[in-house]
C-alpha cells in the first residue's frame, strides 16, 4: 500500500487550517501529518494529541525524549527519526541521541529518568510501579 503525502492544496478543504496550524507550530508538516490529512477528523485527532502534549509545562526536550523512546521501544523508525530531528533542533548533544536511537537512557540523571519511564510505559502497556 503507498500513502500519500498530500501538499496543503491537495488536502481536503477541512484539513488546511489544521496543517496551517501544524506548520506554524513547528516550521514544518510532519508527513504523518500531511498523510493522514487525507482524513480531516484524523488529522483533528492527532493534531489535539499533538497539542495536549506541548503544553508548557512539560519540558520541551523531555517531551521529545519520551517520543523517542517509544519510538524505540516499539521500533518505529519514523517516531525515531521525528524525534530526533526535533531534539537536534533544540540542541540536545548528537551523541545523546545516537544513544537513545539505539534504545539506550543518556548519561543526564533527569533526561534518563524521562526515557526510561517512556520506554517502560510503553512496553509494559501502563503497568508502572
Amino acid at each position: 500500500m503507498e500513502l500519500l503525502v498530500l501538499t496543503r492544496d491537495a488536502a481536503p478543504e477541512a484539513s488546511r487550517p489544521i496543517l496551517d496550524g501544524i506548520a506554524a507550530d513547528l516550521g514544518l508538516v510532519p508527513n504523518l501529518a500531511a498523510t493522514i490529512a487525507a482524513s480531516p477528523t484524523l488529522l483533528a485527532g492527532f493534531d489535539g494529541l499533538r497539542r495536549a502534549v506541548a503544553d508548557e509545562s512539560f519540558d520541551p526536550v523531555h517531551r521529545e525524549i519520551a517520543g523517542l523512546a517509544v519510538g524505540a521501544a516499539v521500533d518505529n523508525a519514523y517516531g525515531v527519526a521525528f524525534h530526533s530531528t526535533v531534539l537536534a533542533g533544540l540542541g540536545l548533544d548528537a551523541g545523546d541521541i545516537a544513544t537513545m536511537r539505539k534504545g539506550e537512557e543518556p548519561p543526564d540523571e533527569q533526561r534518563a529518568a524521562v526515557y526510561a519511564f517512556a520506554r517502560a510505559l510503553v512496553l509494559d502497556r501502563g503497568a508502572i510501579d
